[in-house]
């Protein structure tokens, strides 16, 4: 059994390093505007989806995210939103419901964050000046750098070359350091045509790097997760209504759980 959940929802780095001082300030216009889809194989095994949609609400870029998994032993679904203003995130909202295999919560006891009843895990960021506030749950909220970004690669933030920043996991809100470098122009096929895209690495601590790929625009097009040849690849979004009925339509784990309201966009303080 090989569940890859905690890599595939934040691929961070958490050895000890020196993080270089990163602004968490993203101009907005950079976002790519428009609604992006994304099918996740493993092994050439379907398992999963990945939605991003991206809009401009007067001064305000609004990202939403949803993501739905079922991998062996292991699935969650998963609703996001971020708000964006003047180039700095203003809040992030977080809601994920999952369910784990007793082997999973037994021998892989931090990719199952969940109790036994899979209620969903909340995260709450919202700025206060120069700062955020952050809250997991009902616990109370923890003042943290203004600089943190919620992993999202479709941030224009991270796709600056060879840097070290502070991110924050979107499921369990967790502060932890990621790396990421660019490593230059790769050719890939798009929609049968070879086009150029930007290839960049994410190192993490036990191995599990991660490749990503950009194209011209700046659009995320591509992961790759080696050691557990897990891919996220870009799709039609025309696919995504019929994809997300046949994938609930197959996973018994996905239909058991509680069903997530889509988290509240809130405002800077």
């Amino acid at each position: 059994m090989n569940t890859t959940s905690r890599m595939m929802r934040t691929g961070v780095m958490v050895v000890g390093m020196s993080l270089v001082p990163f602004s968490g300030t993203v101009m907005a216009l950079d976002w790519p505007i428009g609604t992006f889809y994304y099918e996740i194989t493993r092994k050439n095994a379907h398992t999963g989806m990945h939605t991003i949609v991206s809009k401009r609400q007067g001064k305000d870029v609004v990202v939403e995210t949803e993501e739905w998994l079922d991998d062996t032993g292991y699935c969650h679904s998963s609703k996001r939103s971020e708000v964006w203003r003047s180039g700095r995130l203003v809040s992030f909202e977080s809601s994920t419901a999952g369910s784990c295999s007793g082997f999973v919560r037994l021998f892989r006891p931090s990719a199952c964050p969940w109790d036994e009843f899979g209620d969903p895990l909340t995260v709450s960021v919202i700025r206060k000046g120069k700062v955020l506030l952050k809250q997991v749950g009902q616990e109370k909220s923890q003042e943290i750098s203004g600089e943190a970004l919620p992993v999202n690669f479709m941030n224009p933030a991270l796709r600056g070359a060879d840097q070290a920043m502070q991110v924050i996991d979107p499921i369990t809100g967790e502060l932890e350091s990621m790396m990421i470098s660019r490593e230059g122009v790769e050719k890939l096929s798009i929609g049968g045509n070879p086009t150029d895209t930007e290839r960049y690495l994410v190192q993490v601590p036990d191995g599990q790097d991660r490749h990503l790929w950009y194209d011209t625009r700046g659009v995320w097009i591509k992961m790759f997760l080696q050691r557990d040849a897990v891919t996220f690849a870009a799709a039609d979004p025309a696919k995504i209504k019929s994809a997300v009925t046949a994938l609930l339509g197959k996973s018994s784990c996905l239909r058991t759980l509680p069903k997530l309201t889509a988290p509240s966009s809130r405002r800077a303080r």
